[in-house]
């Protein structure tokens, strides 16, 4: 959401029963987002279930597949063959992130958090963030570490 009118359109349309979708870059971003917008927290906490955020890694070419390790892990990357077109790479994947809004978040924005402080408290109620979500899927295997660098960031 881009602009105040459509975001508080999507919020009212929230408060009456609609589901209203929008995209973001971190889940955590989109509440510090509202808020800055102008959002009212008492509307956020009232309007907003939750917030998840995605992106898309490739997946290792299980043929091609090696293993290397780092002092971070052990992790995976392709060597290249003819059935990947020499990428390592076959196929995509998703990492993804959701954001529930607890009673201690949903305290947080009343009191206008900043982003870290919703983060953090994420976090201690469990959820995986991108970043996390997508060095799990290294460590097993289904996509590269420079692949999620990329996607979700250092």
């Amino acid at each position: 959401m881009r602009d105040y009118e459509t975001l508080d359109i999507a919020v009212k349309a929230a408060l009456t029963g609609h589901l209203a979708l929008s995209t973001l870059h971190t889940a955590s971003e989109a509440i510090t987002r509202m808020l800055d917008m102008g959002i009212e927290p008492f509307l956020i906490s009232s309007s907003v279930i939750g917030v998840g955020a995605q992106r898309l890694v490739r997946k290792v070419h299980e043929r091609c597949r090696k293993k290397y390790s780092t002092s971070e892990g052990v992790f995976y990357r392709g060597k290249s063959c003819p059935n990947c077109e020499n990428s390592g790479y076959k196929g995509r994947i998703g990492i993804m992130e959701f954001l529930l809004l607890t009673p201690k978040i949903k305290e947080l924005i009343a009191n206008k958090g900043l982003e870290e402080e919703i983060r953090k408290e994420a976090i201690k109620s469990e959820i995986l963030p991108l970043r996390e979500e997508g060095l799990k899927k290294a460590r097993e295997g289904i996509t590269t570490l420079e692949e999620v660098i990329r996607v979700a960031g250092e």
